[in-house]
C-alpha cells in the first residue's frame, strides 16, 4: 500500500513540474560588457565598474511575477535615462517585450536618443566609459519578461554635474544671451574657444577620464575634443538652439565636433580646432557646409563622420547644408542691406539688388519705403500696399510713432503706429475737429450718436462730433452734451431751442424745483428742472431775496419790485433789508423806503431828493393837490409837491378856506 502511494505522489509531482515548465521557461543569467565606441582605444573591460554580487547567488534567476514590468522600450529607456542623469551606478529595470536579440544594447540606445534636453542625449552618450549588465528572463506565451541590472561607469559625479549647472547659469547671465539664434550661438562659441584650451597635459594619461567632459572644459578650462563638443551641446540646447555631437575621424584620429541648426539646415562647427584660431579673430571650422568643412590653408585637416551619421535616416532628420552658413545667407538674402561702397541701403531679392522693387521693407532700424530698390530718405507722404493697407511715411520711414487721423489718397483714415487700423471704430481727433471713425475711416456719412467703452455718448453730424454744448434727447431722455458726448460730470444750467434747463450729472430729470446758483454767482429760478424764464420778480434763494428777470437774478437792476408780501427796494438785484430813505424811479415816481421795504402804511409829507412831497401809501401821489401836515407845519401841496412858491388861499372839498403864504398854511 505504501509503495502504491509513493508511485501516485511521484506521478503528481512529475505532472506538476511539466505544467510549470510549459507555463514559464526559465533561462540562465547572462552577462554583457559594453565599452563606449568613442573610447574603445583607451578603455578596456577592466576599467568598467564591476556589478555588485547578488545576495542570492544560489538563485540568480528571477521569474515572472505579475505587473511590475514596463511594456515598451521607450518607457524603459526613459527610466534608464533619468537614472543616468542622476549618475546612478546601478540601474535595475524590468521589461515585458517580444525582443529577444540584443535587448540590453537596444534599451541603452533608446536611453541615449536625442530629446533636445541639454543634459540628455549626446550629453549622456559621450560622457561615460561603458556599462556591464546581467539579465535573466522568463518566457510566458509570446512575451519575454526581462530582469536587467546595468552597472554604469561615468566620467563625472552627480555633485560635479550640480556644480556645472550652477556655473552655467552665471555664464549665461554674463553673456547676456539676447538677439537671434546666430547672435546667441556666436557669444557661446566665442566663450568656449576663448576660455577652453586643449588638455595636452593629460592627453596620454588614460587613467584621467575627466578630460572627456564638459565639467573639465568649463570648470578647469581644459579638455580634449569631447569636452569641447559636449559643453557646446549643453550650452546651445540650454538656449534653444538645436545641435548634435558628431564623432568620427579628424586628421585620421578619433574626434568629436558639432552640427548646429540655423534656419532650415544644420552646419558643422569644430570648437576644438577653432580654439587655436580664436586669438586671430577667425574661425575656419565654424558653420561649415558638407562641401567645405576644411581649412583651405591646411587642407590636410579633414573630418570624416562615422557611418551612423552618414545614413539617409540621420541626414533626413538632421539635414546638413551643402553650403557654408555665410554662403547660404548671401544666396537667400531678401530685404534691406547696407552697401558700404555707395553708402546706400538697398533692397535684395535672392541675393541681388532688386531695382524693380518699390514698396515697404524692414530692418533693425524700422520699416522703410523703398523706391526702385533703395531707400532715398526723401519721400514724405503715404503708401498703399497691394493688400490695401496704407502707411504714413516721413523721410522714407514708416512713422510708427503716429497714431491719429490723416488724409491719404483723397480720404481720411485713422492710423495706429503709422498704418491704417481697420479694426478701429470710435472717436478720434485731429487739428480740425473730433470725428467718428468707422473701421479705420471717416465716411462723412454717419449722423447719430455713439457710446464708447467708458459709457460716454457722442452726438455725430456727418461723422463729425458736435463740439458745441447741447441739451438733447437720446433714447427717450434728455442729456447734456459737451463736445458731442454726454458729460456726466456736469451739474448746472444749459439751453436748447425749447428752453433753459437745470442739469443734474449730465441729465435733465424734470424733477427739481427750486433755485440754482452757478459758479459765477448767478442764481436761477427752476421749475421741474426748467429755468422759469417767464418769471420776473422777487424770490428767495439761498436764504436771501433777489430780483429775478426771465428766471435769473438781474444784478443790473436797482429799483422797486413787488411780491406777495410787499413792495421792495432792490439794490443790484438783491433786497438788502438795510436801506431806509426814498427812491425815485425812472418815471419820476418816488417811494418811501423802510429797511428796503416800501412803507405802504405811510401817507403824508416827506422830504425826498431835496424836495418835499406828498406820499400816499408810501409813494408820491402826483394827483394830489390840497392841504397836508407834517411835524413842522401844515402845507399846501400842488400835484404832490410843496413848491414853497404859492401865496394865496385854498378852499378844500369841505368848503374850508386856508390862507397860504409860500405854500405854508398861516396860523
Amino acid at each position: 500500500m505504501k509503495k502504491k502511494l509513493s508511485i501516485i505522489l511521484l506521478l503528481l509531482f512529475t505532472i506538476l513540474f511539466i505544467d510549470t515548465a510549459k507555463a514559464a521557461e526559465i533561462n540562465k543569467v547572462e552577462k554583457i560588457n559594453y565599452i563606449n565606441p568613442l573610447y574603445k582605444d583607451v578603455i578596456t573591460e577592466k576599467d568598467l565598474i564591476k556589478p555588485k554580487e547578488s545576495n542570492d547567488s544560489s538563485n540568480p534567476i528571477v521569474t515572472y511575477s505579475g505587473n511590475e514590468y514596463v511594456e515598451s522600450l521607450d518607457e524603459a529607456g526613459k527610466i534608464v535615462r533619468i537614472a543616468m542623469k542622476n549618475r546612478e551606478e546601478t540601474i535595475r529595470i524590468k521589461i515585458k517585450t517580444t525582443i529577444d536579440v540584443e535587448l540590453c544594447r537596444k534599451l541603452m540606445e533608446n536611453a541615449f536618443q536625442h530629446t533636445g534636453i541639454s543634459n540628455e542625449g549626446d550629453y549622456l552618450k559621450w560622457q561615460y566609459a561603458g556599462w556591464s549588465s546581467q539579465y535573466s528572463y522568463s518566457k510566458e506565451g509570446d512575451y519575454l519578461y526581462y530582469n536587467i541590472t546595468y552597472t554604469v561607469t561615468y566620467y563625472t559625479t552627480k555633485e560635479q554635474e550640480n556644480i556645472l549647472t550652477n556655473e552655467l547659469k552665471k555664464v549665461y547671465n554674463n553673456l547676456n544671451l539676447n538677439g537671434t539664434d546666430y547672435d546667441k550661438l556666436l557669444k557661446i562659441y566665442n566663450y568656449i574657444t576663448n576660455n577652453v584650451v586643449y588638455d595636452y597635459t593629460n592627453l596620454n594619461d588614460n587613467d584621467y577620464k575627466l578630460k572627456y567632459t564638459a565639467y573639465a572644459a568649463l570648470m578647469n578650462n581644459t579638455s580634449v575634443c569631447q569636452g569641447y563638443a559636449v559643453l557646446l551641446y549643453r550650452m546651445l540646447l540650454d538656449n534653444n538652439i538645436d545641435t548634435r555631437v558628431i564623432t568620427g575621424l579628424g586628421n585620421s584620429e578619433p574626434h568629436a565636433w558639432n552640427i548646429i541648426k540655423l534656419g532650415k539646415y544644420y552646419y558643422h562647427a569644430d570648437s576644438t580646432w577653432d580654439a587655436s584660431y580664436a586669438k586671430y579673430g577667425k574661425y575656419p571650422y565654424f558653420l561649415k557646409g558638407d562641401s567645405n568643412f576644411v581649412d583651405k590653408s591646411n587642407p590636410q585637416n579633414t573630418h570624416e563622420k562615422y557611418s551612423e551619421y552618414t545614413t539617409i535616416a540621420f541626414n533626413t532628420k538632421y539635414p546638413i547644408d551643402y553650403y557654408d552658413y555665410s554662403v547660404r545667407q548671401e544666396m537667400e538674402l531678401s530685404g534691406l542691406r547696407y552697401n558700404s561702397n555707395n553708402n546706400t541701403w538697398e533692397y535684395y531679392t535672392n541675393g541681388k539688388v532688386d531695382t524693380t522693387y518699390s514698396g515697404l521693407a524692414t530692418n533693425e532700424n524700422g520699416t522703410w519705403y523703398v523706391e526702385n530698390g533703395k531707400i532715398t530718405f526723401k519721400y514724405t507722404g503715404t503708401y498703399k500696399d497691394a493688400s490695401g493697407q496704407i502707411y504714413i511715411i516721413r523721410e522714407s520711414k514708416v512713422n510708427t510713432l503716429f497714431t491719429g487721423i490723416e488724409q491719404a489718397n483723397g480720404s481720411w483714415y485713422y492710423f495706429k503706429n503709422g498704418k491704417i487700423d481697420t479694426t478701429y471704430t470710435g472717436i478720434a481727433s485731429n487739428n480740425i475737429g473730433t470725428w467718428y471713425v468707422e473701421k479705420g475711416q471717416i465716411t462723412f456719412k454717419y449722423t447719430g450718436t455713439y457710446k464708447d467703452a467708458s459709457g460716454k455718448t457722442y452726438t455725430i453730424r456727418e461723422s463729425r462730433v458736435n463740439t458745441t454744448i447741447e441739451v438733447k434727447q437720446l433714447n427717450g431722455d434728455w442729456y447734456y452734451f459737451k463736445n458731442g458726448k454726454i458729460d456726466t460730470t456736469y451739474t448746472g444750467i444749459a439751453s436748447n431751442n425749447i428752453g433753459t434747463w437745470y442739469i443734474e450729472k449730465g441729465q435733465v430729470t424734470f424733477k427739481y424745483t427750486g433755485t440754482y446758483k452757478d459758479a459765477s454767482g448767478q442764481i436761477y429760478i427752476i421749475r421741474e428742472s426748467r429755468v422759469n424764464t417767464s418769471f420776473t420778480g422777487i424770490e428767495q434763494a439761498n436764504g436771501n431775496w433777489y430780483y429775478f428777470k426771465n428766471g435769473k437774478i438781474d444784478t443790473t437792476y436797482t429799483g422797486i419790485a413787488s411780491n406777495n408780501i410787499g413792495t421792495w427796494y432792490i439794490e443790484k438785484g438783491q433786497v438788502t433789508f438795510k436801506y431806509t430813505g426814498t427812491y425815485k424811479d425812472a418815471s419820476g415816481q418816488i417811494y418811501i423806503i423802510r429797511e428796503s421795504r416800501v412803507n405802504k402804511s405811510f401817507t403824508g409829507i416827506e422830504q425826498a431828493n431835496g424836495g418835499w412831497y406828498y406820499f400816499k401809501n408810501g409813494k408820491l401821489d402826483t394827483t394830489y393837490t390840497g392841504i397836508a401836515s407834517n411835524n413842522i407845519g401844515t402845507w399846501y401841496v400842488e400835484n404832490g409837491k410843496i413848491t414853497f412858491k404859492y401865496t394865496g388861499t385854498y378852499k378844500d372839498a369841505l368848503g374850508r378856506t386856508y390862507t397860504i403864504k409860500e405854500s405854508r398854511v398861516s396860523q
